[in-house]
């Protein structure tokens, strides 16, 4: 009993992190794709700092107006990669104005960088086939 239990959770836990990469990755790719339309407003940035623990995290945080209302995000990008965060770091300072792009239809949905690249969507698309290729695995697997 306790064999088969392992040997399905060996195989729907990376099919499940697989689903979730597709996902994920689909959808920021085409968010990305759509933020290239988006309006942009005038923001400042209020906050940057490095992880403490994990020094290679940079965290960085803005804010914006959109009619009359105030808006706080860190998102950068919708690729979320460190090397965009650092390059907005090395490129501003706290107070400094930036150029945010808002989603007319969800103003409170904003990114510093418009667009999204194939290379994003790839490495999560590569990501989710290591997870299934991991379930196959284990799903064939004669030693479990």
């Amino acid at each position: 009993m306790r064999k088969l239990l392992l040997k399905f959770l060996l195989i729907v836990f990376p099919l499940v992190m697989g689903i979730l990469f597709i996902v994920f990755g689909i959808r920021n790719h085409a968010l990305g794709k759509q933020s290239e339309s988006w309006p942009s407003v005038q923001g400042s940035l209020v906050g940057e700092s490095t992880s403490p623990r994990k020094k290679k995290r940079v965290h960085i945080s803005y804010e914006y107006r959109v009619n009359g209302i105030s808006y706080k995000s860190s998102r950068v990008n919708f690729q979320d990669d460190k090397a965009s965060k650092k390059q907005i770091r090395s490129q501003y300072n706290v107070g400094d104005s930036l150029a945010v792009y808002y989603n007319p239809a969800d103003p409170e949905q904003s990114v510093l960088q418009r667009g999204a690249t194939l290379t994003s969507l790839l490495m999560k698309l590569f990501g989710a086939l290591f997870c299934f290729g991991m379930s196959a695995f284990f799903l064939f697997s004669r030693k479990l």
